[in-house]
């Protein structure tokens, strides 16, 4: 048995922790997909007690539930590249990065029929060490473009929420970061799916209902 697979996971693991020791400064407190000592429970509880304390205080609460769709694999290389020269990154780690993603090919099987290798534009390596952390690394800029919101965040699952003494303003600032949220989407070309967005606010007496946000 060839042991060179096993090669590359360590040398993979030793660049994710290089890596994240870089970033562990630069990611956002929200970030909580992927980072240790976080779970999928740290961004649900934040959520769950931010609303519990705006309830309490007599204020009004409003979330935007949101999904990517297919995150991971649309994430554009040369858009990554880019993220990391903005990073300061020198030259020699960005071209690591870029061999790392660039001459990979995959090929589909349907009905015992295997289609010719294509070469992967885009995404992350699936099953791959790094992959996770670099896709961290893609979307850090999202929050501090919509900065001074909270978010109750895990990996491609994205809730922004404000808080509010009126209804009318709970709406009106989740209706500007939803404007820049779905903006930034655009320009990083990813999609949101619309079939698990939705608009959830919540009255200070507890009733609460969903609103489809694309309706």
């Amino acid at each position: 048995m060839s042991i060179l697979p096993n090669i590359s996971k360590i040398f993979e693991r030793l660049l994710h922790d290089q890596i994240f020791k870089k970033f562990d400064e630069v990611f956002s407190k929200y970030q909580c997909g992927f980072v240790k000592n976080y779970s999928a429970q740290h961004p649900l509880m934040f959520l769950v007690e931010s609303w519990k304390k705006a309830l309490d205080n007599g204020d009004y609460f409003g979330a935007l539930l949101t999904d990517l769709s297919k995150a991971f694999d649309c994430l554009s290389h040369e858009l990554l590249i880019a993220k990391l020269k903005a990073y300061n990154w020198d030259n020699t780690a960005v071209k690591l990065i870029s061999d790392y993603l660039t001459n990979r090919k995959q090929k589909v099987k349907i009905n015992g029929n295997l289609s010719e290798w294509e070469d992967i534009l885009t995404g992350v390596p699936q099953g791959s060490i790094l992959g996770p952390l670099l896709f961290n690394i893609y979307m850090c800029d999202l929050f501090y473009i919509i900065e001074n919101q909270e978010f109750a965040s895990y990996a491609d699952d994205n809730t922004p929420f404000v808080t509010g003494k009126t209804l009318e303003e709970v709406k009106t600032n989740l209706e500007i970061i939803s404007k820049k949220f779905f903006t930034w989407l655009s320009n990083n070309q990813m999609k949101g799916n619309p079939d698990k967005c939705h608009l959830l606010p919540a009255l200070p007496k507890g009733f609460y209902k969903f609103v489809d946000f694309y309706r």
